[in-house]
This record gives C-alpha cells, structure tokens and sequence, in this order.
C-alpha cells in the first residue's frame, strides 16, 4: 500500500475495481486484466511574472481574505509543458507571454493530502499589458516581492521567497 493509502476506484485501462499493491511504491495490479496502475503527481506549469520588484499573482477567491497563486495550471495529457503553461495563460488572463528559462520544479500539494503535484516553475513575460481575468480565476494583481499576500501554495512561497533564484536572467 502506499504511504498515503491511496487506491484508484477504478482500472483506467478496463474498468475494473479490484486491485492489489505492486512492489513498487504507489502502484496496484488489476485483478481484471493484469494492467498496473500508477498513482503519479500530477504536472503543472506556473508562470513567473516579475517586474520591477513586482510579481503577478492570480486568485480565485474561494477564501476570505483571498489567497493568491502564480497563474498556471494542470497540463493535459502529452501536452509539453510551455505549450500548456501559453494556454493557461490563456484561460486565466485572456494574455499572450514569452515563455523563458524553468527555474525550479517541484512537489506540492493540491486541494486534499492525496493529490500530489509536480510544478514547473518557468521565467514568463507578458506580451501585451492588456490583461483581464479568465472564467478560471476571479482576480489578478502585481505585488511587492517583499511583500507578498497570503499564498496558496508552500511551492509557490519557497519560488517567491528566493531572490537569487527571481534575480537571475
């Protein structure tokens, strides 16, 4: 069993819903059709937006006081990772960017202690100023780097709070 004690519902290859654990850590065999099912963090692209000491950050309000997060979002299945970093920029600022260096990767967590994710972490730049919220997020604003606003994610404070790593070009 894994460390969480997750297991999937339902084969994604059959249908089935019977499983035993692999060997392997976070991985279970169908009793239907044999196939092994493996419970992997799920990719995201976040995009880092700094000007002039200013990081733009994006919320969807579901929390009073709001908390705020890098504008990303879950990559679609075999979706390169700038690809869909361009698009969900798209979908939550109706913006075109510039998609630079990967500065960092990491695991976090979303939503419940069972979803693991593996961010990507890019250097971006807006292509237009012109920017508005998408149907995804309900605001967007620049914030002080040194003073930041409650963030969602550890990931995205531990990306925000290192200044070598935001002052590289």
């Amino acid at each position: 069993m894994t460390h969480l004690g997750v297991i999937p519902a339902f084969c994604q290859y059959c249908g089935g819903s019977s499983f035993s654990p692999c060997a392997a850590d976070s991985a279970y065999t169908c009793a239907d059709c044999g196939r092994v099912t493996y419970l992997n963090s799920k990719p995201s692209a976040c995009a880092v937006i700094v000007r002039d000491g200013m990081v733009l950050l994006v919320s969807d309000a579901a929390t009073d006081p709001p908390s705020w997060d890098l504008p990303g979002g879950f990559l679609l299945y075999g979706e390169p990772p700038e690809e869909g970093l361009r698009r969900e920029i798209k979908e939550e600022l109706n913006a075109d960017i510039s998609v630079g260096e990967i500065l960092a990767a990491k695991v976090d967590i979303y939503g419940s202690e069972s979803c693991y994710t593996l961010n990507l972490f890019y250097r971006a730049e807006l292509l237009s100023e012109d920017i508005r919220a998408g149907a995804e997020i309900k605001a967007h604003g620049w914030f002080e780097v040194m003073r930041l606003p409650e963030l969602k994610y550890r990931s995205t404070s531990e990306i925000l709070t290192n200044q070598t790593l935001l002052e590289r070009k």
